[in-house]
């Protein structure tokens, strides 16, 4: 009976040691590399959002330049730290498999003694030899967990380095959203503001108010076809815009009818966008919801 127990032992071991070093051999996958590809896939959609951003700013250069600056900067912070994430990917590969190389030959040299003290019928020696190698086992096991907790440790680390990166652009973002929708503005204030110039007099145009808007226009275009370098800029310069724009239109309803040049004018909502052409607040009130509005270059509350 006691030579039929260990006779059962002796298989039920090897079969396990035979499962525990076809799984051992296999890719090793981590929580710290869970962490790394939730990083990753966070900053990959937001360069992606970048990119797209910037197929809206064909025709303003600075902003498109921006954002294409921001997205190759994401891109290369992401390249770097692929790369050092496939290094010790790498390394912990090696060391597993040097560990798995040890422990196969621990386990060679374990059968071969367990055959010699089956054969010498040495039962309690072969207990014995089960007891140590269990005992190696636990070890390697240890060591094992050990590798892989400096692993995920190291991968963590490099996560973190994304998620800063992911802030960063995203801060960035933030920050200048407000000059990226003036910048779309100018363009389109430009555009509006050469044609109201070809549209009016050689007079209106050769007026204090014609070449202040016309120097308004090139410096307007100067700046989106330039580099955005400073936060608030675009917001700046898109009001100084519309003051010119305004102070023209103010000025061709002097010329053309001065009796109205007091009470008509043109109203733009604060983003700058047309919303009545030459009209009278009164008229204005009956018309738009209560809000601040700009006229005649001035802030008007209209309640």
């Amino acid at each position: 009976m006691k030579k039929h127990y260990l006779t059962l032992t002796r298989l039920l071991m090897v079969m396990l040691m035979a499962v525990g070093f076809s799984t051992a051999g296999q890719a090793a996958e981590s929580r710290g590399d869970s962490i790394y590809n939730t990083a990753s896939t966070d900053l990959q959609s937001v360069i992606r959002d970048i990119n797209n951003l910037s197929l809206q700013y064909q025709n303003v250069t600075s902003i498109r330049n921006f954002l294409d600056k921001m997205a190759s900067q994401g891109t290369a912070t992401l390249k770097n730290t692929n790369s050092k994430w496939q290094i010790k990917k790498d390394s912990l590969q090696t060391m597993l498999s040097d560990l798995y190389d040890k422990q196969f030959e621990i386990r060679t040299e374990y059968e071969k003694k367990l055959n010699q003290l089956w054969a010498d019928k040495d039962y309690e020696g072969y207990k014995k030899a089960q007891a140590e190698y269990e005992q190696q086992l636990k070890n390697y096991e240890n060591k094992e967990k050990e590798l892989r907790d400096q692993y995920d440790e190291g991968v963590k680390k490099l996560a973190n380095l994304l998620v800063q990166e992911t802030k960063i652009l995203q801060q960035q973002l933030e920050q200048s959203t407000d000059d990226m929708e003036a910048a779309l503005q100018i363009y389109k204030k430009c555009n509006e503001a050469t044609l109201l110039l070809d549209e009016a007099s050689d007079a209106q145009r050769q007026s204090e108010a014609g070449k202040a808007l016309n120097a308004a226009i090139n410096e307007s275009r100067s700046l989106i076809n330039g580099s955005y370098t400073e936060v608030g800029i675009m917001v700046k310069m898109l009001e100084n815009l519309l003051d010119f724009i305004l102070k023209f239109n103010q000025s061709i309803t002097a010329i053309s009818t001065p009796q109205q040049s007091t009470r008509m004018a043109d109203i733009y909502s604060i983003n700058g966008t047309l919303l009545l052409r030459h009209t009278s607040v009164e008229k204005a009130a009956g018309q738009l919801p209560a809000g601040l509005y700009i006229i005649n270059g001035k802030k008007v509350l209209i309640p």
